[in-house]
């Protein structure tokens, strides 16, 4: 049997993101982190999450590829962010 389970759930956080280039802005984001299960048996983890940033601006979408860094509510994690208001953790979520 496979199942995802959600591991860990962050709803309405404060936090900054900072890109590559050291600019550093003050958002709110949300954030859930699942886990897929087969027979019981650990498999993929993923998270993903919704952002909004305070001064109402729109976000910014590096074209290289590069990750941005999430801090805030306890966690630290490097995310793409996917466009409009989604983002998709590139590594583990760290805990601060």
């Amino acid at each position: 049997m496979h199942e995802s389970r959600v591991l860990r759930e962050i709803r309405n956080a404060c936090g900054t993101l900072t890109s590559k280039a050291g600019e550093t802005r003050e958002v709110r984001f949300s954030l859930t982190i699942r886990q897929d299960f087969a027979d019981g048996v650990p498999g993929l983890r993923e998270a993903s999450g919704r952002i909004e940033f305070e001064d109402g601006g729109p976000g910014w979408i590096p074209t290289d590829g590069s990750t941005q860094t999430l801090v805030g509510n306890g966690i630290k994690a490097e995310i793409f962010l996917t466009g409009g208001d989604r983002f998709e953790v590139a590594h583990e979520v760290q805990g601060l």
